[in-house]
């Protein structure tokens, strides 16, 4: 995400404060409270998963797998624990339905996979659920017979999806990271109202009542609350702040004194402009040699960082200094390369 390098050597004092100074760029929330208030229908938060990476949930919070099961990945959404859906995979678990309901989850569509790929609902078409709209890349929140709205969003980016369901319409959400309006639309009904309250109906989570193979949810879910209650507007954007509690504020800008003009080499990815997936051939005074990395508009902690495969690398002429002081904001993938240096 950022270097800088002095052609001095620094106090430890001096390089735990020139850390911060790069760590600056995240804003972190104060400590936000229990995450379930014992108020909520279903409140369902992926930090309670225990296990090591791809552990398959079999149980999260009283719902159980349905199907193949979900896996646990440990550096999910923001780099955050997510549960990983697979098209043919879901969690049930046996429920009531309400008169009206209100739903958020902190989720990421994959891609286009899967026709009747909810992140969570009681049946499909007669009763609640909120998901893509077939295959289309538009979320909706749909009762029965309802004129369903339709709120764009892109595949492979985590998003907040918030449903309400008052009973003579719908509304549907998409919130990005930052808690901003991606996209949101309202549709009245004369059928909006969920059949039959209090009918014995399981509740599934990444699945739909009609068991397509290869026709669920694919991608992420971190977090998802849920209410028997229609929320006000006020009221989603508050629930939309506890889901995004614990995760980097995006988007935040470096001040404009990031690079002091003291340094020797002063790199932060804030200041390229490219478009996310684009080939960085130069960041500063240095080219690309080989394969040029790839510029990430949600990187590092979900701020812009260049992605650098095995085979790409940037460079620059320049002479040895007698001594040296170097810090980068950065991380590894894995452990693919020998000669991996930074």
């Amino acid at each position: 995400r950022s270097i800088v390098v002095h052609k001095t050597a620094f106090s430890d004092a001096d390089v735990a404060t020139l850390a911060k100074r790069m760590l600056g760029l995240i804003t972190a929330p104060p400590a936000p409270p229990p995450f379930c208030s014992g108020q909520e229908w279903v409140c369902l938060n992926a930090d309670d998963v225990q296990g090591p990476d791809g552990t398959a949930v079999s149980s999260w919070k009283g719902f159980t797998s349905l199907y193949d099961p979900p896996v646990l990945v440990k550096a999910g959404i923001a780099y955050l624990p997510a549960i990983q859906f697979n098209a043919n995979s879901g969690l049930k678990r046996d429920d009531t339905t309400p008169s009206v309901v209100s739903v958020c989850a902190l989720a990421q569509y994959t891609d286009s996979t899967g026709f009747w790929n909810q992140i969570i609902g009681q049946g499909h078409d007669q009763f609640w659920v909120i998901r893509r709209y077939g295959d289309q890349n538009k979320m909706t929140m749909h009762t029965q017979n309802s004129n369903e709205p339709l709120a764009a969003f892109d595949y492979g980016k985590p998003y907040v999806f918030c449903g309400v369901n008052r009973g003579s319409s719908n509304t549907v959400w998409v919130f990005n990271l930052d808690g901003s309006i991606a996209s949101t639309l309202t549709s009245s009904c004369s059928q909006c109202t969920i059949p039959s309250a209090g009918t014995s109906k399981e509740i599934s989570i990444g699945w739909s009542n009609l068991k397509k193979p290869g026709e669920g949810f694919k991608g992420l879910i971190r977090s998802i609350i849920a209410y028997k209650l229609a929320l006000t507007d006020v009221e989603v954007n508050n629930v939309v702040r506890r889901l995004l509690a614990n995760i980097a504020v995006v988007g935040v800008q470096p001040s404009a004194s990031f690079c002091t003009g003291n340094e020797w080499i002063c790199l932060v990815a804030d200041d390229l402009t490219n478009d996310d997936g684009t080939a960085v051939t130069s960041w500063g005074q240095f080219s690309s040699l080989y394969d040029p990395p790839i510029f990430r508009r949600t990187g590092v902690n979900s701020l812009p960082a260049v992605q650098f495969s095995t085979n790409s690398a940037l460079k620059r002429d320049d002479t040895v200094p007698a001594q040296m002081t170097v810090c980068a904001y950065a991380m590894y993938s894995d452990s693919t390369g020998y000669w991996n240096q930074i």
